[in-house]
């Protein structure tokens, strides 16, 4: 950087290298994940069966590929939020820009889903008032996901548990932040 905080030709050229990478990495955990719910959903319809060396690829319990891409999106956005908060850090903005990109999409695809779902399956609506407003509010912040195996919940699968999985882990930040900041080696 310079005396008046513009990126030098270099700083830049490194920066745009690292975010091309991480946009590459993006794309092989998107991939990853979408591969691992293709085989899924052939088996699971009876389309084809694999043989046991494809079924490490999804039903291994210790490693699979959807493992690998979820940690790989969770990885490149730690890195990321990493390299943006060098420019500039208010833990005020960061909560504010954080939670508005993450809730507003899921919002949005919550109200499709729900659309589709009534549109498909009109059983559905007799089931929404069963739920209760206090679990209501668990899907609103993204957290039903985590809650469904201890009390039916308003969860609608469209990916509930990574949202509240990036809520902790974005809540949690500023203080990864400090201490990475203060030692780098940790």
């Amino acid at each position: 950087m310079n005396n008046d905080g513009r990126e030098t030709g270099q700083n830049k050229y490194m920066n745009t290298i690292k975010y091309r990478a991480m946009n590459w990495l993006r794309v092989l955990a998107f991939l990853f994940i979408i591969l691992y719910h293709f085989m899924i959903e052939l088996e699971q319809t009876g389309s084809y069966v694999f043989d046991n060396k494809s079924v490490v690829y999804y039903a291994n319990a210790n490693l699979h590929i959807a493992i690998i891409g979820v940690s790989l999106f969770f990885m490149i956005s730690g890195a990321g939020l990493m390299l943006s908060s060098r420019k500039r850090w208010n833990v005020k903005d960061f909560y504010k820009r954080r939670f508005t990109k993450l809730l507003i999409p899921f919002y949005i695809v919550e109200l499709f889903t729900l659309v589709a779902a009534f549109a498909i399956k009109r059983e559905w609506i007799s089931y929404f008032p069963e739920v209760s407003k206090v679990k209501v509010v668990f899907n609103l912040l993204g957290m039903d996901g985590y809650f469904e195996q201890y009390f039916t919940t308003y969860c609608l699968h469209v990916g509930e548990w990574f949202l509240g999985a990036l809520i902790m882990l974005y809540a949690l930040f500023p203080l990864f932040r400090f201490c990475i900041e203060k030692n780098r080696y940790i």
